[in-house]
Protein backbone atom coordinates (compact mmCIF):
# COMPACT_ATOMS: atom_id res chain seq x y z
CA UNK A 1 0.00 0.00 0.00
CA UNK A 2 2.38 2.39 0.47
CA UNK A 3 4.14 2.31 -3.14
CA UNK A 4 1.92 5.12 -5.35
CA UNK A 5 1.64 4.41 -9.12
CA UNK A 6 2.60 7.17 -11.15
CA UNK A 7 1.13 8.06 -14.60
CA UNK A 8 2.72 8.92 -17.66
CA UNK A 9 2.83 12.67 -19.13
CA UNK A 10 0.54 12.99 -21.99
CA UNK A 11 2.70 13.63 -24.93
CA UNK A 12 2.74 17.49 -25.79
CA UNK A 13 0.32 18.99 -28.56
CA UNK A 14 2.16 20.01 -31.51
CA UNK A 15 2.17 23.63 -32.52
CA UNK A 16 -0.27 25.25 -34.79
CA UNK A 17 1.01 25.44 -38.61
CA UNK A 18 0.81 29.03 -39.09
CA UNK A 19 3.68 30.02 -36.18
CA UNK A 20 7.37 29.90 -37.38
CA UNK A 21 9.57 27.99 -35.12
CA UNK A 22 12.63 28.67 -33.42
CA UNK A 23 14.53 26.62 -36.15
CA UNK A 24 12.57 28.03 -39.27
CA UNK A 25 14.88 30.28 -41.14
CA UNK A 26 11.48 33.00 -40.69
CA UNK A 27 11.65 33.03 -36.95
CA UNK A 28 13.38 36.69 -36.53
CA UNK A 29 10.89 38.10 -39.56
CA UNK A 30 8.66 40.87 -38.02
CA UNK A 31 5.27 40.65 -39.11
CA UNK A 32 4.20 43.35 -41.95
CA UNK A 33 2.72 46.36 -40.51
CA UNK A 34 -0.86 47.21 -41.13
CA UNK A 35 -1.14 49.98 -44.03
CA UNK A 36 -2.81 53.34 -42.18
CA UNK A 37 -5.04 55.18 -44.84
CA UNK A 38 -4.27 58.95 -45.59
CA UNK A 39 -6.83 61.09 -44.47
CA UNK A 40 -9.00 62.79 -47.17
CA UNK A 41 -8.49 66.74 -46.97
CA UNK A 42 -10.92 67.68 -49.23
CA UNK A 43 -13.45 65.31 -47.94
CA UNK A 44 -13.15 67.20 -44.02
CA UNK A 45 -16.34 69.53 -44.53
CA UNK A 46 -18.82 66.99 -45.84
CA UNK A 47 -19.31 66.23 -42.27
CA UNK A 48 -21.97 68.23 -41.04
CA UNK A 49 -21.08 67.43 -37.12
CA UNK A 50 -17.83 69.01 -37.47
CA UNK A 51 -19.06 72.04 -39.60
CA UNK A 52 -21.58 72.59 -37.17
CA UNK A 53 -19.08 72.24 -34.34
CA UNK A 54 -17.19 74.61 -35.98
CA UNK A 55 -19.51 77.39 -36.65
CA UNK A 56 -20.92 77.11 -32.74
CA UNK A 57 -16.70 78.29 -31.49
CA UNK A 58 -17.95 81.68 -31.30
CA UNK A 59 -21.13 81.23 -29.64
CA UNK A 60 -19.70 78.73 -27.11
CA UNK A 61 -16.31 81.50 -26.25
CA UNK A 62 -19.11 84.00 -25.54
CA UNK A 63 -21.11 81.96 -23.19
CA UNK A 64 -17.94 80.63 -21.88
CA UNK A 65 -16.65 84.76 -20.91
CA UNK A 66 -20.33 85.21 -19.50
CA UNK A 67 -20.03 82.27 -17.34
CA UNK A 68 -16.52 83.43 -15.79
CA UNK A 69 -17.98 86.95 -15.30
CA UNK A 70 -20.51 85.34 -13.19
CA UNK A 71 -18.33 83.14 -11.40
CA UNK A 72 -16.57 86.42 -10.46
CA UNK A 73 -19.46 88.25 -9.31
CA UNK A 74 -20.25 85.16 -7.54
CA UNK A 75 -17.21 85.34 -5.37
CA UNK A 76 -17.13 89.10 -5.28
CA UNK A 77 -20.54 89.17 -3.86
CA UNK A 78 -19.16 86.35 -1.22
CA UNK A 79 -16.02 88.22 -0.30
CA UNK A 80 -18.42 91.54 0.63
CA UNK A 81 -20.75 89.47 2.21
CA UNK A 82 -17.69 88.13 4.44
CA UNK A 83 -15.92 91.77 5.09
CA UNK A 84 -19.75 92.98 5.93
CA UNK A 85 -20.94 90.27 7.82
CA UNK A 86 -17.99 89.35 9.61
CA UNK A 87 -17.77 91.98 12.46
CA UNK A 88 -20.92 90.81 12.88
CA UNK A 89 -21.16 87.11 13.61
CA UNK A 90 -17.96 87.96 15.78
CA UNK A 91 -19.54 90.38 18.28
CA UNK A 92 -23.27 88.87 18.12
CA UNK A 93 -20.68 85.04 19.34
CA UNK A 94 -18.87 87.33 22.03
CA UNK A 95 -22.31 89.09 23.17
CA UNK A 96 -23.52 85.67 23.53
CA UNK A 97 -21.02 84.12 25.05
CA UNK A 98 -20.07 86.82 28.09
CA UNK A 99 -23.38 89.03 27.56
CA UNK A 100 -26.13 88.49 30.20
CA UNK A 101 -28.51 85.36 30.49
CA UNK A 102 -31.80 84.84 32.29
CA UNK A 103 -33.70 82.09 30.29
CA UNK A 104 -32.84 78.69 30.02
CA UNK A 105 -33.26 78.96 26.49
CA UNK A 106 -30.28 82.34 26.89
CA UNK A 107 -28.47 79.97 28.80
CA UNK A 108 -28.24 77.19 26.80
CA UNK A 109 -27.09 79.57 23.69
CA UNK A 110 -24.21 80.86 26.23
CA UNK A 111 -23.12 77.48 26.57
CA UNK A 112 -22.62 76.55 22.89
CA UNK A 113 -21.30 80.43 21.96
CA UNK A 114 -18.68 80.11 24.53
CA UNK A 115 -17.76 76.14 22.86
CA UNK A 116 -17.72 78.10 19.59
CA UNK A 117 -15.46 81.19 21.01
CA UNK A 118 -13.04 78.25 23.08
CA UNK A 119 -12.74 76.15 19.40
CA UNK A 120 -12.28 79.37 16.96
CA UNK A 121 -9.69 80.91 19.86
CA UNK A 122 -7.78 77.46 19.83
CA UNK A 123 -7.84 77.27 15.88
CA UNK A 124 -6.31 80.81 15.83
CA UNK A 125 -3.23 80.11 18.40
CA UNK A 126 -2.46 76.85 16.19
CA UNK A 127 -2.79 79.50 13.18
CA UNK A 128 -0.61 82.07 15.28
CA UNK A 129 1.91 79.18 16.47
CA UNK A 130 2.79 77.82 12.70
CA UNK A 131 3.11 81.61 11.63
CA UNK A 132 5.72 81.95 13.77
CA UNK A 133 7.47 78.93 13.94
CA UNK A 134 7.81 79.37 9.86
CA UNK A 135 8.88 82.73 9.86
CA UNK A 136 11.23 81.71 12.49
CA UNK A 137 12.44 79.27 10.08
CA UNK A 138 12.80 81.72 7.29
CA UNK A 139 14.66 84.10 9.89
CA UNK A 140 17.09 81.43 10.63
CA UNK A 141 18.07 80.25 7.20
CA UNK A 142 18.18 84.04 5.81
CA UNK A 143 20.67 84.51 9.01
CA UNK A 144 22.29 81.60 7.84
CA UNK A 145 22.80 82.52 4.32
CA UNK A 146 25.89 84.39 4.41
CA UNK A 147 27.72 81.90 6.09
Amino acid sequence: MDQQYVYPAPPAPAPPAGIPSATDRRAGLRRPRRRIPKPQLDRVLDDKGLLVGLLLLPFLAAVAFVAQFLELLYYLCLLVYGIVMSPYWCVRALWRAFGPAATPEELGRRAEARKTVKTTAGCLAWIVGLVIVVLGAMVVIGLNMDK
